[in-house]
C-alpha cells in the first residue's frame, strides 16, 4: 500500500507489512508481526507478541508486555516502556529513552 492510513484489530494473526508513506496503528494480541517500513509513524500496543522492526526515518513508540523486541533503526526517536523484555538495539543517530522493569 502507498499513502494509506491502516488500523488493525486482530487476534491470533501473523502479519507482514511492506509499506511506504503509511500511518499504522496496531492493537493486537497473540500476533507475530514483521514490519519493513519507510517514512512511517508507528504506534504499537501489544501483548504476547514477537516483534521485529527494520525501519528508517520512523518515530516509534512501544508500550509492550512480555515481548521479545529487536530494533535495527537509523535516524529514529524511540521511547520504550517495557516489562519482561529482552531488548537488542542496534541504532545510529537515535535518541533513546528506556524505562524497563
Amino acid at each position: 500500500v502507498k499513502c494509506v492510513s491502516i488500523s488493525l484489530l486482530v487476534k491470533c494473526v501473523s502479519i507482514s507489512l511492506l509499506v511506504k508513506c503509511v500511518s499504522i496503528s496496531l492493537v493486537v494480541k497473540c500476533v507475530s508481526i514483521s514490519l519493513v517500513v519507510k517514512c512511517v509513524s508507528i504506534s504499537l500496543v501489544v501483548k504476547c507478541v514477537s516483534i521485529s522492526l527494520v525501519v528508517k526515518c520512523v518515530s516509534i513508540s512501544l508500550v509492550v508486555k512480555c515481548v521479545s523486541i529487536s530494533l535495527v533503526v537509523k535516524c529514529v526517536s524511540i521511547s520504550i516502556v517495557v516489562k519482561c523484555m529482552s531488548i537488542s538495539l542496534v541504532v545510529t543517530c537515535v535518541s533513546i529513552s528506556l524505562m524497563v522493569k
